[in-house]
């Protein structure tokens, strides 16, 4: 009974004392919270950052960036380049002339003029010590049926024909262009005529009598020229060859405005054969 009693006058005062007891627990909050600031922002994390500190963070941060950025560009595919069958041939000549020796010099895309306000465009020019190499790609599949003194060659591929200008008339025409532009001071330069066509060709009934005149695939190009460099004596030195690729150089930067004129050129003459 007497505990009963006691409990009942615990709870009584209790009630009678709510408002004191809210007001002293809200204060012990209060000074908990104090506290833990004050001893929060003395903590070493939480002071401010020296400069080398800063640095690193910021060195960091471009780090963590420049990952985003990467795992960015790897779900971001490439520009796709199409190219047509002419370049895609071009590109290959390119590439096994770059092959061939670590000193040559080439051009690619040249609009060279001929002298009566017109422009022959040569796929690609290689400049070594042994001379100029006038490179025509041709990259045609199939049996490819020509005489060099034929104006017209054809070929023929499963169910397909078609004719085409002579390759050697056309390498003759723009190697005769690139003497008049180089001028007398390069006269006396030796220059090789060369064709390539693609590695699926058949170029058994191509009849060759020139000598200088190289008939190829894209597989053997690389080796031809390299044969070429290694047989034929030297006739320029490295000042003559920067010199001659300095002075061509420009033609494979021309307007837009001549390369179409170009075109138009030799689409109107198409049209007239």
């Amino acid at each position: 009974m007497y505990l009963l009693t006691r409990n009942a006058t615990i709870v009584m005062w209790i009630f009678d004392h709510l408002g004191l007891i809210l007001w002293i627990l809200l204060g012990i909050l209060v000074l908990i919270g104090v506290l833990m600031s004050i001893f929060s922002n003395s903590s070493p994390h939480n002071r401010p950052l020296t400069l080398e500190e800063q640095e690193s963070l910021k060195r960091n941060l471009e780090k963590v960036g420049e990952s985003n950025d990467q795992q960015k560009n790897k779900h971001v595919p490439a520009p796709v380049v199409i190219l047509d069958k002419g370049q895609q041939g071009e590109a290959i000549v390119l590439e096994a002339v770059q092959k061939s020796h670590p000193d040559v010099k080439h051009l690619s895309s040249l609009y060279v003029p001929t002298g009566d306000e017109h422009y022959t465009e040569v796929d690609l020019i290689a400049i070594h010590s042994t001379g100029i190499y006038v490179i025509e790609s041709k990259n045609y599949r199939g049996v490819i049926v020509g005489n060099e003194d034929e104006r017209i060659w054809n070929r023929a591929f499963i169910d397909e024909r078609n004719e085409f200008y002579n390759p050697i008339m056309q390498n003759t025409g723009h190697i005769r262009a690139i003497r008049r532009f180089l001028g007398e001071r390069y006269k006396g330069i030796p220059f090789h005529s060369i064709l390539v066509f693609n590695n699926d060709s058949n170029l058994d009934m191509i009849k060759v009598k020139s000598k200088g005149i190289i008939i190829t695939k894209h597989k053997d190009l690389t080796s031809q020229l390299q044969g070429l460099f290694h047989i034929l004596p030297d006739v320029l030195n490295t000042e003559i060859t920067i010199e001659i690729y300095e002075i061509l150089r420009p033609q494979t930067e021309v307007s837009e405005d001549i390369k179409m004129k170009h075109l138009e050129y030799v689409q109107h003459r198409k049209d007239a054969e």
